[in-house]
């Protein structure tokens, strides 16, 4: 219940990292957006590039943490498993 004496002060100041984040990443990497509908904790801030693995790596080399969050997409996860596909693929997921 502590928490959430400075939670608006918390999601105030990861609003403006996530800010800074997007306007210093937009040209290199697609990042995370929120669809209008709400408001993001930002819990992570997830980023996507065909060269995830290069640019992992390289934030390593630099001791920047980062996390593959999603390793598999949704559609192949187990719990999914019975779940219908569509015959063309399920490219974005």
């Amino acid at each position: 219940i502590e928490k959430l004496a400075i939670l608006e002060d918390e999601m105030v100041a990861r609003q403006i990292v996530a800010d800074r984040y997007a306007k210093g990443l937009g040209d290199i990497v697609k990042a995370s957006r929120n669809l209008g509908h709400g408001r993001s904790a930002w819990a992570q801030y997830a980023i996507e590039t065909p060269k995830r693995d290069g640019l992992k790596a390289h934030l390593g080399e630099k001791g920047i943490p980062s996390v593959i969050y999603y390793v598999k997409p949704l559609h192949e996860q187990v719990a999914y498993k019975d779940y219908p596909r569509t015959p063309t693929g399920l490219a974005v997921s």
